[in-house]
């Protein structure tokens, strides 16, 4: 509408049109306050989400730690046992005791996987 077509409307008519664009105000800004409510929780989703995904990263790096330290522990069993050809049983019990060892490492590792799995999803 034009300035001057404006001039020519009654006081009612104004009135009645501010009161239209006051509605449609309160309702964009109802609109808009909704909008930024839905932005911030999404904004804590992510932030969530990477929290998330840098604990399993360090898990995963703790896991990777003891499986490391289980190979070592079971090479340096084995080697002990090859320099001692002529106590072949005795190592060989001590392999295989080590072998469990090690399977026992790797099992109570995924159990610890597992939880924190469930940890980090509970959340």
């Amino acid at each position: 509408m034009t300035r001057k077509e404006l001039k020519r409307l009654r006081r009612e008519d104004l009135l009645e049109m501010l009161i239209v664009q006051s509605g449609q105000l309160e309702q964009v800004e109802a609109e808009l306050a909704k909008c930024k409510e839905e932005l911030e929780k999404r904004r804590i989703a992510a932030a969530e989400t990477g929290n998330i995904a840098e604990a399993a990263l360090k898990l995963s790096g703790i896991f990777e730690a003891a499986q490391k330290a289980a190979d070592e522990y079971l090479l340096n069993v084995k080697r002990e046992a090859a320099e001692a050809d002529g106590a072949n049983g005795a190592a060989g019990i001590k392999v295989a005791g080590a072998e469990k060892n090690a399977d026992g490492v790797r099992e109570s590792g995924a159990d610890l996987w597992e939880n924190a799995g469930k940890e980090l999803v509970g959340r």
